[in-house]
């Protein structure tokens, strides 16, 4: 077995975690903008994106654990958790820190994924968004730290994911924005008309000043 071999498994489980990670974004913005079809959610669609999700957590788990057994970085449980802890000659404990940050995040998506149905949608939601911090934590990282960011092909294929994942984002938040500003404001009670029908109208006795009242009575 060659000495590298650990390097080169951190190396294609990196590169693997990322684009599956980035593809998964890519895929439930398409889902949530509607924007292959009128339908609230495409069910294959769906079953991809959690397929990628799973992907993703899949190959960071590899990657770490490969970083765990290279002799050769010698990293132990505290530099894989723990940011700016992981010490690697040539590298900044920052650059390290922003892949361990964005593993701690995609962690926290995908755990309150899983338990969804016992989670306020609101509180799903907001973890959920954490997904944006992971891909832009993770590309920071891997542009920093990473050996293959000067390969054509790696660098291709990952400022296409990044173009259209920013591109569908825009298209969704233009959609939001439209639809708020679109949206019928509620009706107002008025005295007139539907909104008045089924009142029953005061008899003018009624609407005379108490003490007018009094005195007819007498």
């Amino acid at each position: 077995m060659s000495d590298q071999i650990f390097w080169y498994i951190t190396r294609s489980s990196a590169l693997v975690a990322w684009l599956a990670a980035a593809a998964a974004v890519l895929v439930g913005l398409l889902t949530s903008s509607r924007l292959l079809g009128r339908r609230p959610t495409i069910p294959w669609l769906v079953d991809l994106h959690r397929a990628l999700a799973a992907l993703s957590v899949g190959f960071l788990a590899v990657h770490m654990i490969s970083l765990w057994l290279d002799g050769f970085v010698q990293f132990g449980v505290a530099e894989l958790v723990v940011p700016w802890v992981a010490t690697v000659p040539g590298l900044t404990r920052t650059s390290m820190a922003y892949g361990v940050i964005a593993a701690w995040l995609l962690a926290a998506v995908q755990l309150t994924s899983l338990v969804k149905d016992r989670l306020p949608e609101r509180l799903w939601r907001t973890v959920h968004l954490l997904s944006f911090g992971t891909l832009v934590l993770g590309s920071i990282h891997a542009v920093q730290t990473g050996s293959d960011v000067d390969n054509p092909i790696v660098v291709a294929i990952g400022v296409s994911m990044l173009t259209a994942i920013a591109l569908v984002t825009a298209v969704r938040l233009v959609r939001f924005r439209n639809r708020g500003a679109t949206e019928p404001l509620p009706p107002t009670r008025s005295t007139h008309g539907p909104a008045s029908a089924g009142r029953v109208t005061p008899s003018p006795a009624e609407t005379r000043p108490p003490a007018v009242r009094r005195l007819e009575r007498r």
